[in-house]
């Protein structure tokens, strides 16, 4: 317990000790008063009631030190965000802003609300960090995860593949359509469950499930260094993709092109990236693309 934080605590510890002072000073002249003819065993008493006087006094002057003159820590600044509120301030940070990391495990998010409001910022360095769609055993994983969450019917190891493979060609085709975006794309085989949204103002720590509230870090929080270097060093060693796609096609008119076409161009790229995607893996890509992103 922080002195400096309770009044009433730091009522009695003054009141107590300035009682005892009273106490001992009562004690000292009334029993042992100084004659120099008193019995030794006087002596010995009265010096260890001045030993004692001396110590409450010592006491009350570090108590007041402590208080009203020492430095207090720098408080960490955590803002815990509703989640109402998520959107409109991850938004708010997004909206030119010049840089942008992003830990998530499939992106969905980040895709569909984020990236659109970084692509008209103008030149945006992206870093994503996504769970590798290659790993089946990974896929697998965040499916059995899912399986303790009111949502659980609606999972399954494909359907995480096809989730992150949805980001990976979304963000092809928003880089075919604003070339300003500078983004290294990086897979990790490793799991995690909180995301990181990380601007040059604020980290936004969110969690597993819709309705969780967030935490926001601003910059000038202690943690905010943490995470942010909890990411770089994540980051720092996972492998870079280049998702490629014909420059043509862009986020705003994939779907203006015959289908057959797109879908064999979806599937080219994947396979370059060693990721399986069948043509008609391709086909619900591009049908999940229109449904999620209004933007099209």
């Amino acid at each position: 317990m922080d002195l400096r934080d309770h009044k009433e605590s730091r009522r009695l510890y003054f009141l107590s000790l300035a009682g005892a002072v009273v106490i001992l000073l009562g004690v000292r002249f009334h029993f042992f008063p100084n004659d120099a003819n008193q019995p030794t065993w006087k002596g010995t008493a009265s010096q260890t009631v001045d030993g004692l006087i001396s110590a409450a006094v010592a006491a009350i002057l570090v108590g007041i030190g402590y208080v009203y003159f020492s430095n207090r820590a720098k408080a960490i600044e955590t803002i815990a965000v509703r989640p109402r509120q998520i959107a409109d301030e991850i938004a708010a940070a997004a909206k030119g802003a010049d840089c942008w990391k992003l830990r998530a495990r499939t992106a969905s998010y980040f895709v569909r609300e984020t990236l659109p409001i970084l692509a008209k910022s103008g030149a945006v360095d992206i870093r994503l960090e996504l769970l590798d769609p290659r790993e089946q055993s990974l896929m697998t994983l965040y499916k059995n995860f899912r399986a303790t969450h009111a949502d659980a019917p609606k999972w399954s190891a494909e359907r995480v593949k096809q989730e992150i493979c949805c980001s990976i060609l979304v963000i092809c085709l928003f880089k075919n359509r604003y070339p300003r975006l500078d983004v290294d794309l990086r897979l990790n085989s490793s799991f995690w469950i909180l995301s990181y949204d990380i601007s040059k103002a604020a980290i936004f720590v969110c969690g597993q499930t819709y309705g969780d509230t967030a935490i926001k870090l601003p910059n000038t929080s202690e943690f905010y260094r943490h995470f942010d270097d909890d990411f770089d060093a994540s980051f720092g060693h996972l492998e870079s993709i280049q998702p490629k796609l014909a420059e043509e096609l862009t986020i705003d008119n994939i779907f203006s092109y015959e289908e057959s076409s797109t879908v064999e161009a979806i599937v080219r790229m994947f396979a370059d990236l060693n990721i399986e995607v069948t043509p008609a893996d391709a086909a619900a890509l591009l049908a999940k693309v229109q449904e999620k992103h209004h933007h099209t």
